[in-house]
């Protein structure tokens, strides 16, 4: 009864058998590497989802800062078409004392501003868009029934500004002072009281200036003298080119024969003046800057009509990173109505019927052509070469320089669209996102030899947004 091998079943259960724990260990096993499977690709969709949130939040802020300053150019009464004097042949259609666009930069002129290699660099083929108006401060309301809120003398003159508007309303007067005390030769907008389409923009003169009864308090009564230069000064011929009829409306000097939309010669009474301001937006490449890598939509103030950055702002203020493109086209009321006819003028339409009662896309309306329609760079033939029209004069004209005329008369300006392409920050590896054939004027290449490039092998792992924005241009 007291054998030596005791029980069996009590040696059972003294531990595992080693089938039990090769299996029990093949179950941890599968078990651990379901989990980390599982972790593994929460890790990388939420790196994903990370990166698609951060791109959809730079093209949202690429957009907004975009559309709050252009739908206001203009702002202060400047015009939204060319003007006699603002350019060497009475201005193409996208060069206008209000908004400014240079389609697709090429290599030879890649620098914010042309010529000068320490301005910033700016992406190959996209599109710099300048906007000028008034818009971090607000016009100054002037008396213009009292004569002596406006004298001319010299090379200029002052005008009187009261802290109270002609109606009693209290102004802020506070960027006008600040010009002034910072020595500043901003542009100054100045409108006629007889009509808002006679406007000069004349140079800040901080010498004939006086703001020193200038108070803060809202409630204090005070008047401040602006003077101002329209010859001799700083930057007083580029200013003079942004004003009505490309020529600061002095009542001392005769002007040239005025365009038919000016309807006096001068501006003969002061009714508002405000400090205007230019703004250049562009996609501003990394090349050269280190530490950086993606290209950026970044905005640039200037001096108006000059290549002379503002000391407020300067030449670069990045807005947004990963944007790679910008692309800007005009929406004009033009000759073009999508076809060969050229009868396109809302002022030429004999009813309300057609494409000439509309500004016309040749992209969305049947039977109509990009290259022929109301829209200025959306099509690579869109080209602003002289005689090219409507967007340029024709040298038939028989003026030097070339002009419009009453039978093609000069387009006008309606809407800016705005498009921004932007792209994650990295790459996804197992991810090839749609060919890009062309935004608006720009073609893209379906097989690019750098295989970084939008359309390459590497460049379309990264996921990209493309928006577009059109902008009623309120002011024009």
């Amino acid at each position: 009864m007291g054998g030596r091998g005791g029980d069996p079943r009590a040696l059972r259960q003294a531990g595992f058998s080693l089938v039990e724990l090769l299996v029990s260990m093949l179950l941890v096993a599968l078990v651990l590497g379901g989990a980390l499977t599982l972790f593994n690709y929460t890790n990388k969709l939420s790196r994903a989802q990370l990166h698609q949130s951060d791109l959809q939040q730079s093209a949202r802020v690429a957009q907004r800062e975009l559309l709050g300053t252009v739908r206001m150019a203009g702002r202060g009464g400047l015009a939204g078409f060319a003007v006699a004097g603002f350019t060497a042949t009475s201005g193409p259609a996208s060069v206008t004392p209000a908004i400014t666009v240079r389609n697709n930069v090429p290599a030879a002129q890649q620098r914010l501003v042309i010529g000068d290699d320490s301005s910033p660099l700016v992406a190959l083929d996209t599109d710099v868009l300048t906007v000028r108006g008034h818009f971090e401060s607000p016009p100054a309301f002037v008396n213009s029934t009292d004569p002596s809120t406006f004298v001319v003398a010299g090379n200029g003159g002052t005008i009187t500004i009261s802290s109270r508007s002609p109606g009693g309303v209290p102004q802020d007067l506070s960027a006008l002072v600040d010009a002034v005390d910072d020595d500043r030769p901003d542009a100054l907008l100045i409108t006629s009281s007889l009509s808002d389409l006679v406007y000069g923009v004349a140079e800040l003169d901080p010498t004939t200036s006086d703001v020193s009864l200038f108070d803060p308090d809202p409630a204090a009564v005070f008047d401040i003298v602006i003077g101002y230069k329209n010859r001799g000064g700083t930057y007083t011929t580029e200013y003079g080119l942004l004003s009505a009829d490309g020529v600061f409306p002095d009542p001392n000097v005769l002007p040239p024969t005025p365009p038919e939309w000016v309807p006096v010669r001068d501006l003969e009474g002061v009714g508002s003046v405000a400090l205007l301001e230019e703004y250049r937006y562009y996609i501003r490449d990394p090349e050269g800057l280190e530490g950086e890598v993606a290209p950026r939509l970044a905005v640039g103030r200037f001096f108006p009509g000059t290549d002379a950055p503002h000391p407020n702002g300067g030449w670069r203020q990045d807005l947004a990173s990963n944007v790679y493109d910008l692309q800007v086209a005009l929406g004009f009321d033009s000759s073009f109505d999508g076809t060969n006819s050229f009868n396109g003028f809302f002022a030429f339409d004999p009813d309300n019927i057609g494409n000439d009662d509309l500004i016309v896309d040749g992209e969305l309306v049947p039977s109509t052509s990009s290259d022929l329609d109301d829209w200025l760079f959306n099509d690579p033939a869109d080209e602003e070469n002289l005689g090219n029209l409507p967007w340029t004069p024709n040298p038939a004209s028989g003026s030097t320089p070339p002009a419009f005329t009453a039978s093609q008369p000069r387009p006008r300006l309606y809407y800016a669209r705005v498009t921004t392409l932007s792209l994650t920050a990295s790459a996804d590896r197992g991810y090839q996102a749609p060919l890009i054939t062309a935004i608006e004027d720009r073609a893209y290449p379906p097989a690019p030899s750098d295989p970084k490039a939008i359309n390459g092998s590497e460049g379309r792992q990264y996921r990209r947004l493309q928006l577009t924005t059109i902008i009623d241009l309120r002011n024009l």
